[in-house]
């Protein structure tokens, strides 16, 4: 399991962008790594075979101890192919048991098969440490040696607990004593997840605080029980329900329990993996013993004197058709869910509010556990002459100035991330010349109407021009035929306002849940007719109308969607504020590609989005559907292309250069999808321009990271405890070589805020660190939906939506169901086939907001 970090990247030109007086320290979730100059790893591969990780685990450990005079001091292991030790035994190692015949659970014979493949020790780093040369393999290898030998402590001391209060994969380490239960059999657990960063002279440990999914220990009928209850969305579900359960539910249980472990309740056993639920319940499965045909029921009853309480559920098959009854197993604690199991939105939504903590209980939080898992002082750490600061690190940071916006005849300056639209006049008002209420969820024709004069009323206090008598409201039933009645109500609406053409605005009020109906809406709209329809929340409207009053928050939120997507410009960043942007005519692109969830047969869907004026506060949006899981976007090159073609005449063709923003990339994927990226984006600039093309900056902006700042000094830190809106981290704990930095762009609200982190892949423009770092907090201000700088540039937020809305693009849900036995060639070409582009009127619109 390599480390990911990668082998190319812009070079530093300077430690950091400017300090001033705004210099200060902040606490990061780091602890500093010495190395002995005389650390050496010695690398054995070709681990085999490779089960389950834990299983490998166990395998690895058994062997070390079977031979403790060659594995003295013992190794680290990744729990798949690698082995790292601290000393040389031999080039070749070879054991044909592991086990032996008393120890084997099964009769199949372990065997293991170890190779010396390298040889590294701690030089290999000096030169990227100083940012002298990028990291090399070597470099990359130690590093990887590195976070198996200080994460192997910590897992031999809590991962492998037999009583359930704690588990480990490869990465990361949960404890049972900090759990919830979220619902449906499952618990999410509290944990820690270290690695070995890479900084400024020095490694650093890096202890994020992370949540794992584990079954819920117990019988296996109760886990079943609790499994339907959360499918079937029902406050109360028997034991009977699990004997009459149709087939797509017995199906999803199926996967549910599959490759889970399980232990007999009735005598002692070894824990054994699920293959299949079976349909056949322990009164109809039969088979034979001495002759004769007898039930799973009659042979516990004669064989054990034990009468089964629930014969009539399904049984349990495992490996070798071994066939239990449900009641005789209970399941083995500590079991992590297999990620492509996935969790229901419920449970997302439990475990999210679990993960959330204040800054201060997460410091504290981070600090124990460093102190608990005993990083500093185990046998792994000591034998490989690693010495790791038990003091948290804290590094320099510097405050960037916000930038200053501007609104038709006035400029804002945030405060602290947040500003009020009230009394603004936006800067680019747009005219609803004809619009309309659509009733979804049964809300009262006259509570809507007040609704709409509410809302027209405070539109036109931002400059919006807006019909002054009242709209025509029609209610349809949730369940009826959405499209024909949209049309029909369309044509209604545009007959009331003498319009000859599709009215400007509808808008639709919907239940909470109402997914079907809002995929409809979206695909009348912004697919099928171009007529731009803003969803509001019966309750939440009506929860507004309570305290109404002129230029409430909430009309104005959906006063600024409705403006942003008829074409208007909410706000724009003022020109001194964005000096990078007005030094040469600047295209900024957002790009990101969104992914099936788990167990999905659906394909990825890639988006792009380019501004198209000046200011960079429109866009316009491309998508295309690919190969799922695909990250590099296949189709970039055509979609630069389509992109930049829509650009104005007067602006397209003199763009001298290109902000290219990536999302969604881990830094294990920068090589190659970077490359492949790169070379697409500037393809289709050549094809445009000819011999003078627009110098690319390609930005890649993560947040699937576990790097967390905290204030050091309460003065830097917000009402939340978070640092504020503005603090950048770029040196100390940043990438020794390549040009990146921290960037915490938004106001605190719950629990700790994550910084994004911002890496340039590749620069021709020449941008200095504060040129970048100021470029990306302004463009952090203009996301049209919000009073509030958000987490990242608002064109990589802009390609997240266009991304995630890809179901509007088909007619059906049909549509995007594949039979399984299809090759993935055969399922993008009948997705690619089925995808309908976005109308016309909205390819210069930002009709997903």
């Amino acid at each position: 399991m390599a480390l990911e970090l990668s082998t190319v990247g812009v070079r530093r030109t300077q430690n950091g962008g400017s300090r001033g007086r705004n210099g200060f320290r902040v606490i990061t979730n780091n602890f500093a790594i010495t190395l002995d100059k005389a650390s050496v790893f010695y690398h054995y591969d070709e681990i085999e075979p490779v089960q389950t990780v834990r299983r490998n685990f166990q395998v690895i450990e058994r062997l070390q101890l079977k031979h403790s005079d060659k594995f003295n001091p013992r190794g680290a292991y990744d729990g798949r192919k690698n082995l790292y030790m601290s000393h040389h035994f031999g080039d070749h190692f070879t054991e044909d048991d592991v086990f032996g015949n008393e120890e084997r659970q099964s009769n199949n014979p372990i065997s293991v098969r170890l190779v010396c493949v390298n040889t590294i020790n701690s030089s290999v780093l000096d030169y990227y440490l100083s940012g002298q040369t990028n990291i090399t393999p070597d470099g990359i290898n130690y590093l990887t040696a590195m976070n198996i030998v200080t994460r192997m402590g910590a897992i031999m001391k809590f991962g492998r607990a037999a009583d359930g209060s704690a588990t480990s994969n490869s990465k990361s380490i949960y404890l049972h004593r900090d759990s919830v239960d979220i619902g449906g059999g499952l618990e999410a657990w509290r944990g820690y997840r270290p690695s070995v960063r890479p900084g400024f002279g020095c490694l650093y440990l890096n202890l994020g605080v992370t949540v794992g999914v584990v079954y819920q220990a117990g019988d296996l009928i109760s886990l079943c029980l609790q499994w339907l209850k959360a499918e079937r969305g029902a406050h109360h579900v028997n034991v009977a329900d699990l004997a009459h359960l149709d087939t797509p539910t017995f199906g999803k249980l199926n996967k549910f329990l599959r490759h889970l472990k399980v232990i007999t309740n009735h005598r002692k056993s070894a824990p054994n993996a699920i293959h299949k639920l079976t349909q056949k319940n322990a009164d109809s499965y039969t088979f034979e013993k001495d002759g004769q045909l007898v039930s799973i029921s009659q042979y516990y009853s004669t064989t054990y004197g034990k009468r089964l309480r629930y014969p009539n559920l399904p049984c349990v098959v495992f490996a070798r058709d071994i066939v239990l009854p449900l009641e005789l197993l209970d399941v083995v604690p500590g079991q992590l869910l297999q990620k492509s199991k996935g969790v229901k939105p419920d449970q997302t939504r439990k475990m999210m509010d679990f993960a959330k903590q204040n800054p201060d209980v997460r410091l504290r939080n981070v600090k124990n556990g460093f102190s608990e898992l005993n990083f500093e002082d185990n046998d792994y750490t000591r034998n490989s002459k690693i010495s790791i600061d038990p003091r948290i690190h804290s590094t320099e940071a510097h405050m960037l100035q916000a930038p200053r916006l501007q609104y038709r005849n006035s400029r804002v300056d945030p405060l602290e991330g947040k500003w009020n639209v009230t009394k603004q006049t936006l800067f680019g008002p747009k005219t609803v010349r004809a619009w309309g209420a659509a009733i979804f969820d049964g809300s009262r024709p006259a509570e809507v109407a007040d609704f709409m004069r509410a809302l027209a009323r405070d539109m036109a206090a931002l400059g919006m021009t807006v019909p002054t008598k009242d709209a025509p409201i029609t209610s349809f039933a949730p369940e009826g035929d959405t499209p024909k009645n949209l049309f029909d109500f369309a044509r209604a609406v545009s007959n009331n306002w003498h319009l000859g053409e599709a009215p400007d605005l509808i808008i639709c009020v919907l239940p909470e849940r109402a997914d079907a109906v809002r995929n409809d809406i979206k695909r009348f709209g912004d697919i099928a007719h171009g007529i731009a329809t803003q969803i509001v929340v019966g309750r939440k409207m009506k929860d507004n109308m309570r305290r109404d009053r002129p230029g409430n928050q909430y009309n104005n939120n959906v006063a600024l969607k409705i403006n942003s997507k008829l074409g208007g410009e909410n706000w724009v960043a003022h020109a001194d504020s964005v000096a990078l942007l007005k030094r040469a005519p600047t295209l900024v692109m957002g790009a990101d590609v969104s992914h099936p969830a788990p167990g999905s047969t659906g394909p990825s869907v890639a988006a792009v989005v380019c501004s198209v004026s000046g200011p960079c506060t429109q866009y316009t949006a491309e998508c295309r559907v690919q190969d799922a899981r695909e990250e590099t976007i296949i189709d970039l090159a055509e979609m630069v292309k389509t992109l930049i073609y829509r650009t104005p005449q007067s602006w397209g063709p003199n763009i001298k250069q290109i902000l290219f923003f990536r999302d969604g990339l881990s830094e294990g994927q920068f090589d190659a999808v970077m490359g492949y990226e790169r070379d697409a984006i500037k393809a289709s600039l050549m094809e445009i321009y000819r011999g003078s093309p627009p110098k690319l900056t390609y930005i890649v902006v993560g947040k699937r990271h576990h790097m967390r700042m905290f204030p050091e000094n309460p003065r830097h830190g917000d009402k939340s405890g978070n640092c504020k809106s503005g603090t950048v981290v770029d040196t100390e704990v940043c990438n020794p070589y390549m040009q990146d930095y921290y960037l915490l762009s938004h106001a605190g609200l719950l629990g700790t805020s994550r910084p994004s982190h911002y890496s340039v892949l590749h620069d021709e423009n020449g941008l200095s660190a504060e040129q970048l770092q100021s470029t990306s907090y302004a463009l952090c201000h203009i996301y049209a939906r919000a009073t509030r700088s958000v987490s990242i540039p608002a064109p990589v937020y802009y390609a997240d939506k266009v991304a995630s809305r890809f179901a509007f693009h088909f007619a059906e849900q049909g549509d995007l169901e594949v039979d399984s036995t299809m090759s993935e060639e055969q399922k993008t070409e009948h997705f690619k086939s089925r995808f309908k582009a976005i109308h016309q009127k909205n390819l210069t619109r930002m009709y997903w907001m």
